[in-house]
């Protein structure tokens, strides 16, 4: 299959993907990888990025450090191109989401390796490679991300994205049961959420424990979800369409549009408002700004990922939610049509299964 775009980019490591996001505003990427796209050298990165970082340094004395690191065999042009852009370079980290560690005090926990004369290496804890990479999903009930988006998890957790669930309620007034006490339906719902979640690669869930059938998008939720934004610091967020949909009436469940519409405000302004609920347990942690948002079903979605491979696993994900399905022979089959009808409108091969995206820029 013929595939075009406006730039190539060879290399999934930091440097093809600070490129990649450089030009993505100015036409479409195309990135090749080894393997997948954490087959990386710079996702086994367990040192740091050196820059020079206060007054107590220099460019000359970085220069130094490294024409002595390398028995002055380095070009020194190149290694003074390198010095100097250095600390932009850290701060178009900082800007794409790169969560540095910091001390005590809260400023950057600069540490010397060797060879550096001074503290200049910014880090992640020893796995500076891999903190490029986190995503938070904020859903209003237990099931509602196998459905609507399990496929594209079970993608980013194959490609070492780090993903997060934030379970608005606990589900407790789904399923067909009508035996089982309300209380425990909100048992046997988070398990089976959290069985779901490890078929796709998912092991952290944050269950938030508001009452299924009345959420309100009110300050309260907002705060909540704001404060597992701060304490995961995702680069893109996953939530539900936060206005009716007339054309999907399961879709548009209130609890999904409240969930949805307290996200946005979550994501803008509260999240990355250091002034936000004073007095509460958000103001305790840091701001954190979120680069995008993914709207499964989104109107006008303009987002497509193939899931085909994955396909099998957001199946097994859907299937553990046994208390909602009293057939899932026939549950299985519906939505089997629904992700192959994603694929043929976005033009995939026959035989495809993809979901579908609103991307929203939030920076």
């Amino acid at each position: 299959m013929k595939r075009t775009s406006d730039f190539l980019v060879v290399g999934s490591g930091i440097a093809g993907l600070c490129y990649a996001l450089t030009v993505a505003d100015h036409g479409q990427v195309a990135l090749i990888t080894k393997r997948d796209i954490a087959t990386t050298a710079t996702r086994l990165a367990q040192g740091g990025i050196a820059a020079v970082a206060n007054t107590d340094d220099s460019f000359e004395q970085h220069m130094q450090d490294t024409m002595e690191a390398g028995a002055f065999l380095p070009d020194e042009e190149i290694v003074r191109m390198v010095v100097k852009n250095g600390p932009s370079a850290i701060e178009a980290l900082i800007n794409w989401g790169v969560q540095f560690s910091r001390n005590n005090q809260q400023s950057y926990d600069l540490t010397r390796e060797g060879g550096h004369s001074q503290r200049r290496i910014y880090h992640v804890k020893d796995e500076t490679g891999k903190e490029i990479e986190r995503a938070l999903v904020v859903t209003a009930h237990p099931d509602d991300v196998d459905f609507g988006s399990a496929g594209t998890i079970a993608a980013l957790t194959d490609a070492g994205v780090e993903v997060t669930y934030c379970l608005v309620t606990d589900g407790q007034a789904g399923g067909f049961d009508h035996s089982i006490p309300r209380d425990e339906m909100a048992t046997i719902r988070r398990k089976e959420q959290t069985e779901a979640a490890a078929k796709v690669g998912v092991t952290e869930l944050h269950f938030l424990g508001h009452m299924d059938g009345s959420v309100v998008a009110d300050l309260d939720l907002r705060h909540d979800i704001s404060v597992v934004i701060r304490k995961v610091r995702p680069q893109v967020v996953i939530t539900q369409l936060p206005v009716r949909n007339l054309d999907s009436t399961y879709g548009s469940h209130p609890d999904h549009i409240a969930t949805g519409e307290a996200t946005m405000a979550a994501v803008y302004p509260d999240a990355r408002n250091p002034f936000a609920f004073p007095g509460r347990p958000l103001a305790e942690l840091e701001q954190w700004s979120v680069d995008e948002v993914w709207i499964p079903y989104g109107i006008d979605g303009q987002g497509v990922v193939d899931i085909t491979d994955q396909l099998d696993r957001k199946i097994e994900a859907l299937m553990c939610h046994r208390s909602q399905h009293p057939d899932p022979a026939a549950i299985q089959e519906r939505v089997r049509m629904w992700w192959q009808g994603i694929a043929a409108e976005h033009g995939l091969p026959e035989g495809s299964s993809a979901e579908a995206f609103r991307v929203v820029d939030t920076r």
